[in-house]
């Protein structure tokens, strides 16, 4: 693998409330989740807001380089299924089909009444994934949905077969040439680059964008100017307050220092939101995840560099099951904070 170099800048002040005050969260950080950033990084908490944030951290020119080696969004559609997977896929999606409005194939309509049946738990996970998904009201006036980040497409082909008009933002270039594989509309540049006609779409998504940015309070009011009046914001992102957090500490996965360059908690969220005019906030539950999370922050306490493909024993699961279990309803220690917000109708 070729050494990776980058170029750093100074960060003078919290890149959400702009306050200079901040206390040390961290010092000598490494990259434990793809182990291919350099240096040691150094994480801060604002003081006034309680964000994170790095200080050094890569330049928007250089920033590229780490996402290069074998980041999740490469990966294509996986392929068919077979047998009682197969079985257990088309119970699902006539679940989804019902619930969220999406038109899968094949679907049981069956899995509505059966999956009904599971826990709490399970049930938020699959609708997280819908990104809180409506059906359109008419199929003669679509509404748009864009995806910032939106990787290889795999989140935009699902929301179509529900009859949204979907667009994409994608700075990564292999992921994004997959992405117009499906025939979607894919912006290959920055959200700060993208020229998007204002009060234009219906809803925008950034699933586990906002910590990747550099000015997160610029991009939520780029988001904003570009949603229709009563335009819905989703977002998702780690939650600095999370109990893996706090029990994992500098081991946690979510800090994967070099990448993430700004982590929030429910308060700076909520000020970075509001400074850039959306209102309404509403946390969602994010179901049955967390399992993944821990065992890839245990690897790395226990010394590991572990990869991103790391995968949670069945012991594993099993101990961590009543933290499973509590991710059906909001919690505030959960480990993604999951957000609807809006922009007022004037």
């Amino acid at each position: 693998m070729p050494e990776i170099i980058l170029q750093l800048e100074t960060v003078t002040q919290c890149p959400i409330c702009k306050s200079t005050h901040r206390e040390t969260l961290y010092d000598d950080l490494v990259d434990t989740y793809l182990g291919v950033a350099p240096n040691k990084w150094h994480l801060y908490r604002c003081t006034n807001c309680e964000a994170a944030y790095l200080d050094p951290r890569p330049t928007r020119e250089t920033i590229g380089e780490i996402y290069a080696h074998d980041y999740y969004t490469h990966s294509t559609t996986p392929v068919s299924q077979k047998g009682l997977k197969a079985a257990f896929l088309a119970l699902r999606n006539g679940w989804l089909n019902r619930r969220v409005g999406y038109r899968f194939f094949p679907a049981w309509s069956i899995g509505y009444y059966l999956f009904n049946l599971f826990p709490n738990a399970f049930l938020t996970h699959w609708i997280h994934h819908a990104r809180g998904l409506t059906p359109p009201i008419s199929n003669s006036n679509p509404p748009i949905w864009l995806d910032i980040g939106c990787g290889n497409g795999e989140f935009l082909s699902r929301i179509q077969t529900a009859g949204w008009l979907v667009e994409g933002i994608e700075p990564d270039q292999q992921a994004a040439h997959i992405a117009k594989q499906y025939g979607f509309k894919i912006y290959n540049e920055t959200l700060e680059t993208t020229l998007l006609q204002p009060n234009y779409y219906d809803v925008i998504s950034l699933s586990h964008v906002i910590e990747h940015l550099h000015d997160p309070v610029a991009a939520l009011q780029m988001c904003y100017a570009a949603l229709k009046p009563n335009g819905r914001l989703w977002l998702s992102t780690p939650n600095l307050n999370s109990f893996g957090h706090q029990f994992y500490k500098r081991y946690w996965l979510h800090l994967d220092v070099s990448r993430h360059l700004v982590l929030f908690n429910q308060k700076s969220l909520e000020i970075s939101l509001k400074q850039a005019g959306f209102r309404n906030i509403e946390y969602l539950p994010r179901g049955f995840h967390v399992a993944p999370v821990y065992s890839h922050s245990e690897a790395s306490k226990m010394g590991n560099i572990p990869t991103v493909k790391i995968s949670p024993t069945f012991f594993q699961r099993l101990k961590w099951l009543p933290q499973e279990m509590r991710h059906g309803i909001v919690q505030p220690d959960a480990e993604e904070l999951i957000i609807n917000a809006y922009k007022p109708l004037n």
